[in-house]
């Protein structure tokens, strides 16, 4: 999540948190994003752990929280 919070920083010339780190994982729904994030939380055999991110995510920002 370093890596990409620093290439984001890079890239926008300000500071980014990791709550943006993961907005941006989960809008960029590309395959290298995907693998990147499946690396990230590990891979449970079985388990699809990236759309469960995914929905968790979004469950929270419609909550609002």
């Amino acid at each position: 999540m370093t890596e990409i919070a620093g290439m984001l920083e890079k890239k926008t010339g300000k500071r980014v948190s990791y709550d943006d780190v993961i907005n941006y994982l989960i809008r960029r729904r590309e395959t290298a994003s995907k693998r990147y994030a499946e690396r990230l939380f590990g891979i449970a055999s079985g388990l699809d752990l990236y759309g469960e991110l995914v929905t968790g995510r979004k469950e929270d920002e419609e909550s609002g929280t």
